[in-house]
């Protein structure tokens, strides 16, 4: 049987590709687009397993293995919990996605054609396409019933020109202000480059008493696509616990008490 090397590699690379979309577009990850190339490429090259003699446990452990390694290259590595929560997400959609081009491909290309038309290439690229919808309702689906209990927003801050992606997390109990801006608060163990900034210290109070944090101004915050101008920046105190977000916002962002460009 002939096999041909760069069908192998596109089709695994497509596969991959709405794979690691999906899992952005369900746990809100902020990703590079030449991470996700190179994650999807890595995840094309690893098709030619095929090739070799090996067993189909052997397999099976190895494109589990693989598809951990792809995670990493995406989405970087933060903590286990935040990898293994992109990884076990990889695994769910890969088999949504799987059974989808399964059901399309036995049920309705049998019923409709008579026979399988997987070695069609046209065939399995409109699969992938169905495949990519079927893929991306899903996880707006999920999006949309999670909102409800989880407060989780792409976070993009900008520190000396340099972006640094972080996952917000919106708690109604912080509304600290100063000088009329709203006050974020990172978590301390986010490392960060703050040549050049002036550092200040603005005070707080809560039900567990009161202090001073240390922050900092930046210009440019973009919140899901809604870009805030001139946010000031504090840096817990303490390292917080709240899954896998990074940054703590403040309720007064969408309350009229800040710049924002739509």
């Amino acid at each position: 049987m002939k096999v041909y090397l760069d069908y192998v590699f596109f089709i695994n690379f497509l596969f991959d590709f709405i794979l690691l979309l999906g899992i952005s577009i369900v746990l809100k990850r902020n990703m590079s687009k030449i991470r996700l190339f190179f994650s999807s490429c890595f995840g094309g090259l690893a098709g030619f397993l095929i090739l070799f003699d090996i067993s189909s446990f052997s397999f099976f452990v190895l494109k589990l293995f693989l598809g951990f390694l792809m995670v990493v290259i995406c989405f970087s590595y933060k903590n286990i919990k935040f990898t293994m929560n992109n990884y076990v997400y990889l695994i769910i959609l890969s088999i949504l996605l799987g059974g989808s081009l399964y059901l399309l491909n036995i049920e309705v290309s049998k019923t409709i054609f008579g026979n399988s038309l997987m070695n069609n290439t046209i065939y399995i690229f409109l699969l992938l396409i169905v495949g990519f919808i079927v893929t991306v309702i899903y996880a707006k689906y999920i999006n949309r019933s999670k909102k409800g209990s989880v407060n989780k927003y792409k976070t993009i801050i900008y520190i000396n020109d340099k972006p640094i992606n972080l996952i917000g997390y919106l708690d109604t109990g912080n509304n600290l202000m100063y000088k009329n801006k709203p006050v974020l608060i990172l978590n301390n163990d986010i490392k960060l480059d703050l040549q050049n900034k002036r550092i200040i210290y603005i005070p707080f109070a809560t039900v567990s008493g009161s202090g001073v944090i240390k922050c900092f101004q930046v210009k440019d915050v973009i919140i899901d696509n809604n870009h805030f101008k001139n946010i000031y920046i504090g840096i817990s105190n303490d390292k917080f616990h709240l899954g896998d977000a990074d940054i703590i916002l403040n309720i007064n962002l969408w309350e009229g008490n800040n710049e924002e460009i739509n």
